[in-house]
């Protein structure tokens, strides 16, 4: 068990080393957002009318999982801002 629990250890250090690669489409959505501040989905869908609505909201879960965004309120009200850390 406490092998298996260091090797676990070491691949997680190992994966939280590795830089956060983003695609271009995710890149692009992030240099929107630092720009505008605060947007919303709506906002996002209107700007990036080439791209799919629930690309860009996996997208923008996967930017607030990174670290690279936050996420307020709920449903209608979510808001998205730029993550100054």
């Amino acid at each position: 068990m406490i092998l298996l629990i260091n090797r676990l250890e070491f691949k997680y250090e190992t994966y939280n080393k590795l830089k956060k690669e983003l695609n271009e489409r995710q890149q692009t959505v992030l240099q929107y957002i630092r720009k505008h501040k605060t947007i919303t989905i709506s906002e996002i869908d209107k700007v990036f009318k080439g791209y799919a609505r629930n690309t860009l909201k996996k997208d923008l879960t996967y930017l607030v999982n990174e670290g690279f965004l936050i996420k307020t309120g709920e449903k209608r009200g979510v808001r998205y801002h730029h993550n100054a850390n």
